[in-house]
């Protein structure tokens, strides 16, 4: 079964729901300072939606290198962050 819904207008809505979503996403990073563990968090964010929207290479590797800037910066402080941690705990099922 395929990803992506039958028809194109169901297609173009979707795609233009990713690509508000990463606007949205991009504008919550930008509020927070280079330092801040959920400014590397909203960038992530913002490729995940940018790559369901099937936006160009271009503008996907913009945000990209803006992530790769910001996670060493955020390391120094956030390591041990309750963020962090939290994908090290062992989950209970």
């Amino acid at each position: 079964m395929s990803k992506w819904p039958g028809t194109p207008v169901i297609l173009w809505r979707w795609m233009l729901s990713f690509g508000q979503g990463a606007g949205a996403y991009m504008t919550a990073a930008s509020k927070y300072p280079e330092d801040d563990e959920l400014r590397a968090w909203y960038f992530n964010s913002t490729l995940d939606c940018m790559r369901n929207a099937g936006v160009p290479i271009d503008n996907f590797l913009v945000v990209a290198f803006g992530l790769q800037e910001s996670v060493p910066k955020m390391k120094k402080i956030w390591t041990i962050s309750a963020l962090a941690r939290r994908w090290q705990r062992p989950r209970k099922y």
